[in-house]
C-alpha cells in the first residue's frame, strides 16, 4: 500500500504589494472604529452596573435574612408575661 500523500502550504507572503489602497475608506474606517468603541464602552457600562446592581442585592438580602434572625432571638428572649433575663443579678 502506497504512504498517503503529504498536504503543503503554499504560502508566498512576500508577493503582497504594501502600496495598494485600501477597498474602505480611511473616514469609515475611523467612524466604525469610534462607533464599536462606543458600543463596547455601552455594553462594558451596563454589565458593570448590572453586576453592581446583583452585589447589591445580595448584600441587602443577608443583611434583611440577619435582621430578621436578630429579631426572632430578641422576641425569643422578650416575650411578654416572662420575666426580663437582662435583669438577673450576678
Amino acid at each position: 500500500m502506497a504512504a498517503p500523500a503529504r498536504f503543503t502550504f503554499d504560502l508566498d507572503l512576500g508577493g503582497h504589494s504594501s502600496t495598494r489602497q485600501p477597498n474602505v475608506p480611511e473616514n469609515l474606517v475611523s467612524q466604525l472604529v469610534a462607533q464599536a468603541r462606543e458600543e463596547a464602552y455601552a455594553q462594558g457600562l451596563a454589565e458593570g452596573e448590572k453586576s453592581a446592581t446583583a452585589v447589591a442585592a445580595t448584600t441587602i438580602a443577608n443583611a434583611a435574612r440577619l435582621y430578621r434572625r436578630a429579631n426572632r432571638r430578641h422576641e425569643r428572649q422578650h416575650r411578654p408575661g416572662q420575666p426580663d433575663q437582662s435583669s438577673r443579678g450576678g
